[in-house]
């Protein structure tokens, strides 16, 4: 068995990528990983797997009109190597990779295809969502980062779905729980900072509010932001521009609570973000945005405040801080880890299945 994976995206940003490769080692299977490297760099990730980069800069924040060449160029390069390296089966990461190659999913490698899903992109647009849809019906496997995202095709012809979460590995306690009653409260954020209109409302609403500090950590509209801030002379909010997953323990180290909270657009409010796991296996307790996939998933979690930008409520958002009961907020963790660590082990079984030619049931 000599099983193609292509990901249409960098290694650096692909969490996703390192548990499947964990797996493929442990059941010692022969594998090559096709990615697009578009930052031209040396990053590397320590597996038995072969890593064939397209080395292709790109500005993945430029409208698709600005990118459509590089992705044509993408396209050719992986049919080619798919082609000459003739795999047995294809692990296939997000949309843009299996749309890149559709015709040979719905071809040779029909039904001998994993389609991982991890964002909405065009699905708005009818004839790419039935494409999808039709692709996700004739993989092996449907696996999923949220059960959120079904609800944009239809979700009874989907048969052969499983939930994948956005996890490193297996969830570990990488930091004990540290709350703190004293001001400011400081609330992080990281990874790519979009939504630029929205972010300009959060830095209005919290903006030098003594009882709390915020910073952002992540590339995107940070320089825009960082201008906002100091044209009104807000001080207790920061930017720090972008950085390397390896730096996340150390933003966890600074965090009292963890902001995940977005605009419910289109793309965020059906998904699970990484920041979920980010909050779990540092022990942090999170906002998450009202109306979202997330909220009904988290609710029930005592580390879960669920936050509104049209609601007045940073008295409400420091007095449920402050508030927290220790060992309520352990449990709290111990329970979403028992959740997430059961998902986890139906995953593992079917990866085995599709390395060893069983049949998905």
């Amino acid at each position: 068995m000599k099983i193609g994976i292509l990901l249409c995206a960098n290694l650096e940003r692909a969490q996703y990528l390192y548990k499947y490769v964990e797996i493929l080692d442990i059941l010692k299977c022969d594998y090559e990983v096709i990615y697009w490297n578009r930052l031209l760099s040396n990053y590397v990730i320590q597996c038995n797997g072969k890593f064939i980069p397209f080395d292709e800069k790109i500005d993945s924040y430029k409208p698709l009109i600005y990118k459509s060449k590089k992705y044509f160029k993408f396209i050719c390069f992986a049919h080619h190597i798919i082609k000459k390296n003739n795999y047995d089966k294809l692990i296939l990461f997000t949309t843009p990779s299996v749309i890149s190659v559709w015709d040979l999913c719905l071809g040779k490698y029909k039904g001998k295809y994993i389609f991982d899903y991890r964002d909405l992109t065009k699905e708005y647009f009818k004839p790419y969502r039935k494409l999808t849809q039709k692709l996700i019906c004739t993989s092996e496997i449907f696996i999923t980062s949220s059960p959120g995202y079904l609800s944009y095709f239809k979700p009874e012809k989907i048969k052969n779905w499983i939930l994948c979460h956005n996890t490193y590995g297996d969830i570990t306690f990488k930091s004990n729980l540290c709350l703190n009653k004293k001001d400011p409260i400081k609330i992080v954020y990281w990874g790519a900072i979009r939504q630029l209109e929205y972010n300009k409302k959060i830095c209005d609403l919290f903006g030098n509010d003594k009882r709390f500090k915020m910073i952002y950590h992540g590339d995107g509209a940070y320089i825009e932001l960082t201008n906002y801030c100091k044209e009104r002379d807000i001080k207790n909010i920061e930017f720090t521009g972008g950085y390397l997953l390896q730096q996340i323990e150390s933003f966890a180290e600074e965090t009292d609570i963890l902001f995940n909270a977005y605009e419910t657009d289109f793309v965020t409010t059906p998904s699970l973000s990484v920041k979920v796991y980010d909050s779990l296996e540092y022990r942090l307790p999170m906002v998450v945005s009202k109306k979202t996939y997330m909220e009904s998933y988290l609710k029930k979690y005592d580390h879960v405040f669920c936050f509104n930008i049209s609601d007045s409520i940073l008295d409400d958002l420091y007095e449920w801080y402050i508030g927290l009961n220790e060992n309520i907020v352990l449990g709290s963790f111990e329970h979403l880890k028992e959740e997430i660590s059961t998902d986890e082990e139906k995953f593992k079984k079917i990866m085995k299945e599709f390395v060893n030619h069983e049949t998905y049931s």
